[in-house]
């Protein structure tokens, strides 16, 4: 089909879905490397069950990620950044299933199968190909915070307030979508007689622009936005997080020798803590999207490891697994969180199980607080120790030593202060 060029490949590499599967058979080439049974079945599990069910799971956790970030009690240039960072991967899943549902629908409806691919390709390919590098740079961002905190301590307030975060999101996010819109600008819908269908359908054809300029689309494409987007924030994210984990070890070792004595003092809990998270975050990263990375470089090295090439269908299915583990670094920060923050877990559970620990607290007898009362009524000595709860309550009958049984109406309103001790106000009719 004249609609694709053979060299137009290296952006492009981890998108391959069905469609493009259908699009080469017209042409009758040859795929080498890995059977058409074997490819074939990789782009099913992918597209219809994989991918959809982690977008699904991680787009939950997305939403619980905002708001227990977003909340007042956490709320730090790091949680802001890192809400950024949950939204932007919710958007890409949403605009990835999208995109991959072209696949499902292919099953069920053929013709409309190719009106869904030829109109939405540009659109979506854009708009999640956008989010996804985004993320990209606010991890970056979230690294560059925690390399100043731990190297300028006493600096990290002036350079990374919450107002300074906020703008650099929305500078990273205008640049990225501005830097990616020749995207758009690559292929537009064309009509064609299908002799296998026998009917005159859709499919994606090159722009008379993209000809007229298509070497420089091309290095712009395959060069330009790959290492800007691509290579330049894992290589960034790996050198600052070497300098923290460089940092924080002269720090500990530093401690260790002014207090060779008190382990208090040579280990830090919120240094720890923040080396754990970051650590997770940034491995989760590259491990998910150095796939995708080598895939790409591959593409470009490589010759006939394209879409066109002798290894067809190799380069079909390490396309597809590679996006599919950008859908699971997109999923996966939510349980990053639940498993290394305690804070995170805190207001977690104050937000969505505050009901949940409202009955706890009223029907579990552990929790009532022990209280003495004194009594000055005749014939009454002393109550020994009575446990209540420490809400309002009435007692109608009490157990009096040395004396006979005497019916009280007592009634006990009980406050709590600071350090768990009760206040009483008896009165007795």
């Amino acid at each position: 089909m004249s609609g694709f060029h053979k060299n137009s490949t290296s952006i492009f590499a981890i998108d391959i879905s069905s469609s493009n599967i259908s699009n080469l058979s017209d042409n009758g080439l040859q795929r080498l490397t890995f059977s058409d049974k074997v490819t074939d079945e990789i782009i099913f599990v992918t597209e219809c069950f994989l991918s959809p069910i982690i977008s699904f799971i991680g787009l939950i956790g997305n939403v619980f990620s905002i708001a227990v970030l977003l909340h007042t009690k956490i709320r730090t240039t790091t949680s802001v950044c890192l809400a950024a960072l949950a939204v932007s991967n919710s958007l890409f899943l949403i605009t990835n299933t999208l995109w991959k549902s072209s696949g499902i629908i292919k099953r069920f409806d053929i013709m409309l199968y190719y009106e869904y691919y030829a109109y939405g390709f540009s659109v979506l390919f854009y708009m999640k190909t956008s989010f996804s590098r985004i993320s990209s740079w606010l991890i970056v961002a979230i690294a560059s915070e925690k390399m100043v905190a731990v190297t300028f301590p006493l600096k990290v307030k002036n350079f990374f307030t919450i107002k300074n975060m906020l703008i650099f999101v929305v500078i990273i996010s205008t640049l990225t979508f501005l830097f990616l819109s020749p995207l758009c600008l690559k292929y537009t819908v064309g009509y064609m007689y299908d002799r296998r269908l026998k009917t005159v359908r859709a499919y994606l054809n090159e722009t008379d622009y993209y000809r007229e300029n298509r070497n420089l689309f091309d290095n712009y494409i395959n060069y330009f936005l790959v290492i800007a987007f691509r290579y330049l924030p894992m290589a960034l994210v790996v050198v600052i997080n070497t300098q923290i984990g460089t940092a924080l070890l002269k720090n500990r070792r530093s401690r260790q020798m002014a207090f060779p004595n008190n382990k208090k003092f040579a280990v830090s809990e919120e240094e720890h803590r923040i080396t754990i998270v970051l650590v997770t975050v940034v491995t989760s990263f590259i491990i998910c999207l150095l796939p995708g990375n080598i895939h790409v470089a591959v593409t470009m090295a490589v010759d006939g490891y394209n879409l066109y090439g002798k290894f067809q269908n190799l380069y079909i299915a390490m396309g597809n697994i590679s996006l599919l583990l950008e859908v699971v670094n997109s999923s996966v920060i939510f349980f990053i969180y639940m498993t290394t923050s305690k804070q995170f877990i805190k207001t977690f559970k104050l937000i969505f199980c505050r009901c949940t620990a409202k009955l706890q607290a009223t029907v579990a007898p552990d929790s009532f607080p022990k209280v003495k009362l004194l009594m000055t009524q005749p014939n009454v000595k002393k109550i020994s120790s009575l446990e209540v709860p420490s809400t309002s309550m009435t007692i109608s009958t009490v157990a009096v030593p040395d004396t006979t049984l005497t019916m009280l109406a007592l009634e006990v309103r009980c406050t709590t202060s600071h350090d768990n001790s009760i206040q009483t106000d008896p009165t007795l009719t």
